[in-house]
């Protein structure tokens, strides 16, 4: 007997025992096969080579002897034998025939079992040239008395388009995968939708005729869970005929809202959104409907990776109907048990339900997890608490004086937070700052975050006038310039200048230090760029630097976090799927793989009837049209579209700059001045969009990127030019980044033609 598993059979004495045991179950299937006395002589030897199989253990070598073993009346040995076969027919394709004619024989016996088994095992082997053996079978199938194989032959369907496309899109099994949705089998129905979803996906999914709809609506409660859910999905395709027929449609999935299965409840309050976005009125009433069994799940379920989708879309209903739970805050008080981020979705629920009439409750709480033990809750409790002060005025000083005990704790990140909380205030209630000022010398020692630094400064900047220490602050932060972050000292350049217009004297040789050690003694070229800008104003006239820099500000109303997000309504469009948990639309989270080798089109095929449509291949890609696919594609060359006006946010460059691990780097002697490479970036000539750029001592610099129209793919490039005088013979070393290997290659010879051919 065979011990241990596969993983050491090729060494020694273990990998010859195991080549003389297969020898052996080779010799013992072949006696038993040819022994028609027992009916079940084979069926111990048929179990050992599946255990094997199951251990990763090589039986490809017994594929002729197993296939043999399926002619056989013994249903378990023609189970664990068809096993077999579908796990190693790809590995063994041509003596795969050999079973072909037990799987026919089976696949007519007067058993549904037998036949559903041989239907299923014989779709599965997808071996192409047994596929006119497959065809005529899958067909009868589908036609068949009894539901189970009924049901095996709608998912034997799928399998055959994967594997023979052409074949399936000239028949009529589109048809007659149409007609089971008359089945009256609630089991063959969701089979045979889930396969007509598949087939059918790349031409807009399978167009169900309203009253048929409408049936299947009506019979919904003959189908379990999972049924109902594929069902009430179907309907994105069903187009009302008039108000009373959405109005019966509510009325008839009503019930369903009180349904204990999450997934049903979320599937049908997508159905009343969808029928309802024409009718204004009426939406407004279905969000109402519809918030009670959402907040019951929330509440009652004590799984909070069900929650946590369910709070998700709760968020988006608040987006258009903003007073929907003011009187539900307290179900989003956060409990001891939620994790961090069901902590964080509740947090950010309560700041946007927050009104005039909850608001001082829901501060309270969140004072409250300002001190949370986990720092995550605690930062967006704060940042919650600033948010809701912008929104509701009256509550402004309550909040004011609950942030200045929580900045006296000394505590660094709940002081970071908290002044850049304050920082928003100030700007949208300047007059509210005087309380705050006399903290700001001792908030710049606590904190080490950059940001809440520069807020500090920011506030020095714009409200030093009456701090008495102000320049003095500023004259500690100046004599630690090279240690500061640019961030920081982008922000202690403007600060300062203010300053200095307000108290001159105090200042001036505080501005003069500074000045020096940004324009001489800084790395950063946005920071030298600042310096040097502000000293040529200083020195063409002080009095128009003053009228620039200290240039009144016009009042701030909203903040734009604080806009509607264009997101929303696309969002509704896709309820009840990912891009509501990820709040972002699906086509910027799923990407279409990069066509590197041309596709055949399909044969042309006149529509039927029922189906409306032709699916197009399962490589098709549906972001693109096939007159772009040939554009996009030449031989074995793959050419790039770009697009015209890319974005991509700095902090996002430098995330996927640093996680990507393809890099191609292109080497050249560049011949000429630099200023027109650099020009050429920034003017995005070529549809490469700059980063940034810049020339410090005697190398220039260049960052930018480019994103592929049809993969999505974005490549990140980085040129360094090291400059010899006279500038005619300087090395041009250019660095490119993906995050797909064999694009990344071609997207640097393309880059090299189109943009380094100077």
């Amino acid at each position: 007997m065979l011990v241990g598993g596969g993983t050491g059979g090729s060494k020694g004495g273990s990998g010859a025992r195991k080549r003389g045991e297969m020898a052996d179950l080779r010799d013992r299937l072949r006696v038993a096969n040819n022994d028609r006395t027992a009916t079940s002589a084979a069926l111990p030897l048929v179990d050992k080579v599946v255990s094997f199989m199951t251990l990763g253990i090589d039986t490809s070598s017994l594929f002729p002897e197993m296939a043999m073993a399926s002619n056989t009346r013994n249903l378990a040995q023609k189970k664990l034998v068809y096993l077999y076969l579908c796990h190693n027919a790809e590995t063994q394709p041509d003596v795969s025939l050999l079973c072909v004619n037990t799987l026919q024989r089976d696949a007519t016996d007067s058993n549904p079992i037998v036949r559903g088994l041989a239907l299923r095992s014989i779709a599965s082997l997808r071996v192409p040239n047994i596929v006119e053996y497959v065809f005529p079978l899958i067909a009868a199938g589908l036609g068949d008395t009894n539901a189970y194989v009924r049901k095996t032959a709608a998912i034997a369907a799928v399998k055959f388009y994967k594997t023979a496309p052409d074949i399936f899109i000239g028949s009529d099994m589109t048809d007659k995968l149409y007609q089971l949705l008359r089945d009256s089998d609630p089991v063959v129905v969701v089979n045979a939708i889930n396969a007509l979803n598949e087939v059918l996906r790349d031409s807009g999914g399978p167009q169900i005729p309203n009253e048929l709809m409408i049936s299947l609506l009506q019979r919904l409660r003959e189908f379990n869970e999972w049924g109902q859910c594929v069902i009430l999905n179907l309907t994105e395709s069903f187009e009302p005929q008039n108000e009373d027929e959405i109005l019966a449609i509510l009325n008839l999935l009503d019930e369903k809202l009180k349904h204990t299965n999450s997934s049903v409840v979320m599937a049908v309050c997508g159905v009343f959104l969808r029928l309802t976005q024409h009718h204004p009125v009426l939406h407004q009433s279905v969000c109402a409907r519809i918030k009670s069994p959402l907040l019951l799940h929330i509440t009652t379920t004590h799984y909070p990776e069900v929650a946590y989708p369910l709070m998700c879309h709760l968020k988006l209903l608040l987006s258009r109907v903003p007073t929907l739970l003011e009187n539900d805050y307290k179900s989003f008080y956060i409990r001891s048990n939620d994790p961090t981020y069901l902590k964080t979705l509740k947090i950010e629920l309560l700041t946007s339900i927050a009104n005039e009439k909850s608001a001082p409750y829901i501060i309270e709480e969140l004072f409250a997890y300002a001190t949370d033990v986990d720092m995550t809750c605690a930062c967006k409790a704060l940042t919650a608490l600033g948010t809701i002060a912008l929104k509701v005025p009256s509550i402004v000083t309550r909040i004011l004086s609950k942030f200045i005990d929580l900045i006296a704790l000394d505590i660094d990140y709940i002081a970071a937070e908290a002044i850049l909380a304050l920082k928003d205030i100030f700007r949208k209630y300047p007059t509210t700052r005087d309380e705050i000022l006399d903290l700001l010398e001792s908030c710049i020692s606590v904190v080490s975050s950059p940001q809440a630094k520069a807020a500090v400064v920011w506030m020095i900047g714009d409200f030093g006038e009456t701090l008495e220490s102000a320049p003095y602050i500023l004259e500690d932060l100046v004599d630690t310039w090279e240690e500061l972050d640019e961030e920081v000292q982008l922000q202690l350049l403007t600060a300062t200048m203010k300053m200095y217009f307000k108290r001159p004297q105090e200042c001036q040789p505080i501005l003069g230090q500074l000045l020096n050690s940004a324009i001489n003694n800084t790395v950063s070229i946005d920071t030298h760029d600042k310096a040097l800008l502000y000293y040529r104003l200083l020195a063409y006239n002080p009095q128009e630097a003053a009228r620039v820099v200290c240039a009144s500000k016009i009042p701030i109303s909203t903040f734009s976090e604080q806009a509607k997000s264009e997101i929303d309504d696309q969002l509704f469009e896709e309820f009840n799927t990912l891009s509501v948990v990820y709040h972002k639309p699906e086509k910027l989270f799923t990407k279409p793989k990069p066509i590197i080798q041309p596709i055949a089109a399909p044969s042309n095929t006149s529509p039927t009837p029922l189906s409306k449509r032709t699916p197009a291949t399962s490589t098709a890609i549906p972001q693109a049209s096939q007159s772009q696919q040939q554009q996009h594609v030449s031989g074995n060359r793959y050419e790039f579209m770009l697009e015209p006006s890319p974005k991509m946010p700095a902090e996002v460059f430098q995330r996927k700059w640093q996680a990507a691990t393809t890099c191609e780097t292109v080497e050249k002697i560049w011949l000429g001045p630099i200023e027109p490479l650099i020009a050429s970036v920034k003017s995005n000539t070529h549809c490469v969009a700059c980063m940034a750029s810049g020339i410090v001592a005697n190398t220039a610099k260049i960052y930018a990127y480019a994103v592929d129209q049809l993969s999505g793919v974005a490549f990140l490039i980085e040129i360094i030019v090291r400059l010899t005088p006279p500038q005619n013979q300087s090395k041009l070393v250019a660095t490119i980044k993906s995050e797909d290997p064999l694009l990344a290659k071609q997207f640097a010879a393309y880059f090299t033609q189109h943009f380094l051919a100077y």
